[in-house]
């Protein structure tokens, strides 16, 4: 399938180049001049050139703000509220929404009551920032001073880990507020790059075939957090996909929710069998001792990121000869290697994940 990575750079979006741009105009200049019988002979000094240079860099600014408002309206370069317009309004493609995380928390009264009192949904609990709203009634029962809720932050994002402990809607009794966990179990919208994918797989959505593309493409709308998907067939009339969801984390309900959305009738032809399973992880310890010339341009957190076209992708394949050369740079003299000894092979369920024990020694 092509990808948009594909697809050479619009002819429509202009160079910038500001010395040609001074060159053009210094000769408008002396035409313009010339004609008045003056004959004019710049100088970096004189003030003529100053104003010449100025008028320049407002043009290149112009050009360049208008080439990239052109871009935008290329699904390749298009950002924000731009990729929403061409993503619902040409491909019929809605950015996902987040999902709001959730805390438990604690409520107690000041004093023991001798009826149930009920600390109503949509009690709002903050910090000043940040708030939160109580999923369902808490009950305090009789006699008792505390009951455990469930609290939703008001905002879509992956987790926060800050204390919302203020009562910020008004009740009638005293109530204190104690968070006892961090709130989890969220999800951010989806990012553009993410979104920008799907409204490219989505071309695929109505084949009557099932292509691969258009599996990957509503196993990603069916949850924001699916991050990887991969397709693979799985023997007559057997589709099987894997997915992965984002930091390594996937979880039965992700694998609900893409298994209900792939079995749908408007969208899996008749005769497959779609399964869906958590993606496996292989863990790759990368242990080694490089030895470089220079200890002061050695950059450890730049050799770790040259393994991220590995990890957590669908089925690559990993040679030794690949690691020595990741591990390798101008400053590198020799890598000592002592994990991973053996390549790795993913299946095509299965992604690897790294970490690393590295270590550094001069040449010297």
């Amino acid at each position: 399938m092509l990808s948009l990575s594909d697809l050479p750079f619009p002819s429509i979006i202009e160079p910038l180049d500001y010395e040609a741009i001074v060159a053009r105009k210094l000769a408008r200049v002396k035409e313009i001049l010339a004609s008045k019988g003056i004959e004019y002979v710049e100088s970096e000094a004189d003030d003529l050139m100053t104003l010449i240079e100025a008028d320049a860099y407002e043009e290149l600014l112009l050009r360049a703000n208008l080439n990239e408002r052109i871009k935008q309206m290329f699904l390749a370069y298009a950002t924000g509220s731009n990729l929403d317009h061409i993503g619902i309004s040409r491909f019929g493609v809605q950015r996902l929404t987040g999902v709001r995380p959730k805390a438990d928390v604690e409520f107690s009264l000041s004093i023991v009551k001798d009826t149930d009192t009920v600390i109503p949904a949509g009690t709002l609990v903050g910090d000043g920032v940040e708030m939160a709203e109580i999923v369902e009634d808490v009950i305090i029962r009789a006699g008792l001073l505390k009951s455990v809720g469930v609290v939703e932050l008001q905002r879509e994002t992956e987790s926060f880990d800050g204390k919302l402990e203020m009562i910020l809607t008004p009740l009638p009794f005293v109530v204190k507020v104690k968070q006892l966990t961090a709130f989890v179990g969220g999800a951010d919208v989806e990012d553009d790059e993410r979104y920008r994918e799907r409204i490219w797989l989505s071309r695929e959505r109505r084949t009557t075939a099932g292509s691969r593309a258009m599996y990957e493409y509503y196993a990603k709308s069916a949850n924001v957090r699916v991050k990887e998907v991969a397709v693979s067939n799985g023997g007559a009339g057997v589709v099987d996909v894997a997915i992965l969801g984002y930091n390594f984390e996937t979880t039965d309900e992700m694998v609900e929710n893409v298994l209900d959305g792939l079995n749908s009738e408007e969208i899996r032809p008749l005769t497959d069998k779609v399964q869906v399973q958590i993606a496996k992880i292989i863990d790759v310890n990368v242990e080694a001792t490089l030895v470089v010339r220079d200890l002061q341009l050695v950059d450890l957190e730049a050799v770790k990121s040259r393994f991220d076209e590995f990890e957590g992708k669908f089925g690559l394949f990993l040679s030794i000869a690949k690691v020595y050369d990741l591990l390798s740079d101008s400053n590198v003299v020799d890598v000592e290697l002592n994990s991973p000894l053996n390549s790795v092979k993913c299946e095509f369920n299965e992604v690897m994940r790294f970490s690393f024990k590295l270590e550094v020694r001069s040449a010297s």
